[in-house]
């Protein structure tokens, strides 16, 4: 009997609304997606700015939360602090912390991700 693995990433009508301040109206980033990635699949999200390319990559990487929908990564939450080992995310700008050197930067989020000093 063979065993198939949950696909890398499955996502159904996901959707992240951002909440306004001081009476402003939520920001909608991301509305309904649909997507399906399979093992060995290359996959590439294209779309103008603001069309929510980031913010589906942050829900996949589990570093935002998605107000509605379903998103699996690998079968599991994207919260996982698996999955969190498993995927990578590098954004166009970094929030790093300016008084860490490069060494310290990295330690500080391997020990954030629960990774050994190796």
């Amino acid at each position: 009997m063979s065993t198939t693995s949950p696909p890398p990433v499955s996502a159904s009508l996901l959707s992240k609304h951002y909440r306004g301040h001081f009476g402003k109206t939520d920001q909608v980033a991301l509305e309904q997606l649909d997507m399906n990635v399979s093992a060995g699949e290359a996959f590439m999200l294209v779309g103008p700015n603001g069309a929510g390319k980031s913010t589906a990559l942050r829900l996949i990487a589990g570093i935002e939360k998605a107000n509605s929908g379903s998103l699996r990564v690998f079968g599991e939450s994207p919260r996982t602090m698996a999955n969190r080992r498993r995927v990578g995310f590098l954004p166009d700008a970094s929030e790093l912390f300016p008084f860490l050197d490069v060494i310290e930067t990295l330690e500080f989020f391997a020990a954030a991700a629960d990774l050994s000093r190796a």
